[in-house]
């Protein structure tokens, strides 16, 4: 029976324990790198089974108009989902304020056997927010490019008409679609969409789209559950039978909201002002102690200055919060509004 002889010499010890070592960290990056590709494959997973986060900044892909995704809402009944669309000032000059002057498009796995969505599409007045109402939602993920099919907006063209037909065309036509139906597949895919360039997820920049574009996604039910990705659930209806109650979005999105946003920075006020009055206390008690302190005397009035400045922004605020209040409803605050979407197979 042969013998297993061992060689336990030191110079051949000094060879194999690096060897070893090498071998440990080699499995530990393999097994890292696995790790990491799965999880990476998994957050991707959960990204796009949710709805764009509230608070991302979209940027129009020709024109460069900027606009935030600042909420997305339902009703009690889960009736209807509804995207808020807060433009810059920039996008205000640049976009249109008529609904009907955007094409929208859309996919989703439970509409995809057909070949429009009804929807609505448009804009509080001529220089409020966007919003995008999609009645009697599923719980799907949607997908929806909006489309800006006059983008010379501010000039005085005058084939601005046949500019806005020939984009709708182009929009509508086989070849128009199944571009349209690449973009949104490149946008499900995590592609960025920045400017008149597009990167893919690996950073590499593609030939700019040759509409002024943004793409998001909403859904009722987001895979991701931090507070951005959820709707608000407003506790009214939004539909009244299959007619969408644009007086509710306007009291309960739109006015009480931003009541609601003013009253929290009011309070918030509040806890400043009381700040830099105990500041100003501090420092008097301390320039009584040694009327000579000269950078308590500085403080004292940098202090002043901000108890003046933070009472006069709660007077602001007061004043804002009685504008609100004293707002009423008008059916001419939503016209123009495009009401179908082109669904798209990507």
């Amino acid at each position: 029976m042969p013998l297993l002889i061992q060689d336990l010499s030191k110079r051949s010890q000094t060879i194999t324990r690096p060897f070893w070592a090498t071998v440990v960290a080699v499995l530990l990056i393999f097994v890292g790198g696995v790790w990491w590709v799965g999880a990476n494959m998994k957050y991707n997973a959960t990204v796009n089974a949710s709805s764009t986060p509230i608070g991302t900044e979209i940027q129009f892909s020709q024109t460069g108009a900027q606009v935030t995704l600042s909420g997305i809402y339902t009703d009690r009944d889960q009736d209807a989902l509804v995207v808020r669309l807060t433009p810059d000032d920039k996008a205000q000059q640049l976009l249109p304020y008529q609904g009907d002057q955007f094409a929208v498009i859309a996919y989703a796995d439970s509409v995809k056997k057909y070949k429009e969505l009804p929807i609505l599409f448009g804009k509080m007045s001529t220089d409020g927010d966007y919003f995008l109402v999609l009645p009697k939602p599923s719980d799907d993920v949607y997908s929806f490019m909006v489309v800006n099919t006059n983008p010379v907006v501010g000039s005085a063209a005058d084939n601005q008409k046949e500019l806005e037909s020939n984009m709708k065309r182009r929009i509508t036509s086989q070849e128009g679609q199944e571009s349209v139906a690449k973009e949104l597949s490149d946008f499900n895919d995590n592609a960025v969409i920045s400017g008149n360039s597009k990167e893919d997820k690996n950073g590499k920049k593609e030939q700019a789209t040759s509409y002024d574009r943004i793409g998001f996604r909403v859904t009722l039910d987001p895979a991701r559950k931090e507070q951005e990705y959820q709707p608000t659930t407003i506790n009214e209806n939004l539909m009244k039978g299959e007619n969408f109650q644009f007086n509710v979005l306007f009291d309960q999105v739109l006015k009480n909201t931003a009541i609601e946003e003013l009253t929290r920075e009011y309070n918030d006020q509040n806890v400043v002002t009381s700040q830099w009055k105990d500041e100003i206390e501090r420092l008097n008690d301390r320039i009584a102690y040694n009327p000579n302190d000269e950078a308590a005397e500085k403080q004292l009035q940098e202090a002043e200055d901000g108890l003046e400045k933070a009472q006069k922004r709660q007077d602001q605020i007061v004043d804002e919060i009685t504008r609100y209040q004293a707002l009423e409803y008008d059916d001419n605050f939503f016209q123009s509004l495009q009401d179908t979407a082109t669904v798209v197979k990507p």
